[in-house]
């Protein structure tokens, strides 16, 4: 599992710490849930620093199928490909809760790259943490089995809880949601979420999904046996 939260962690503050630098090129947003921040084929002019709330980043087929390749929250960053020299999005992001995002337009990233080496090699690190999670899908998707591609999924959803026994705490996802980040259907989450409830994996109401590491990282380490 590629440890996102370092790489997004180190260049969020790395942004911050420019932020009187980039001033000039950022502007705040603010999504209600459901609301798109960017659609496909839109200009790519910009990348996204989640400052509150929680966003997916979907693909669309030709057939206006969706395919859920991330969710992200407070302190994670979105949108970086279009640093790439790409003219168009080849995805788009929507709000799955409320969102305040600083938008930070490419024009100056691509000034601070130029400037600042240690800028660049941070940037540089998250797209690799990026490709190295595309990677990790696509060896998950041909291994895995259906539930070990779930308990996995749940463990990296989950932001860091206030409980006592370090639960981790995911809200606004479906089990529609699940399913499509997973490659299967609705129904076969649902029973998946009920036994992983039955075991103490987790708990969950239609709002919320509580994850029990300890337990998922046991339950992982059995099925690997």
């Amino acid at each position: 599992m590629v440890n996102k939260t370092f790489c997004c962690t180190d260049f969020s503050t790395l942004i911050r710490s420019r932020m009187r630098e980039l001033k000039p090129y950022c502007s705040h947003v603010s999504l209600r849930e459901g609301e798109v921040v960017y659609r496909m084929d839109e200009p790519a002019n910009a990348l996204f620093q989640i400052e509150k709330g929680r966003a997916k980043v979907v693909r669309i087929s030709e057939k206006g199928q969706e395919k859920i390749v991330g969710f992200y929250s407070a302190g994670d960053i979105f949108g970086e490909f279009c640093v790439c020299d790409l003219i168009r999005r080849h995805d788009q992001a929507e709000a799955v809760e409320a969102l305040e995002l600083t938008a930070v337009h490419v024009s100056g990233l691509l000034k601070l790259i130029g400037q600042k080496p240690e800028f660049s090699q941070e940037f540089l690190r998250l797209i690799c943490a990026r490709l190295s999670d595309c990677q990790e899908q696509v060896t998950t998707l041909s291994f895995d089995t259906t539930a070990r591609r779930l308990a996995k999924e749940l463990m990296k959803l989950g932001a860091a809880g206030e409980g006592s026994d370090g639960e981790r705490v995911t809200t606004g996802l479906t089990h529609e949601d699940l399913a499509n980040l997973i490659g299967t259907t609705r129904e076969i989450v649902t029973a998946l979420m009920n036994q992983f409830r039955e075991r103490g994996l987790i708990e969950y109401s239609r709002r919320k999904i509580v994850v029990f590491p300890k337990q998922v990282a046991n339950y992982l380490d059995q099925k690997a046996r």
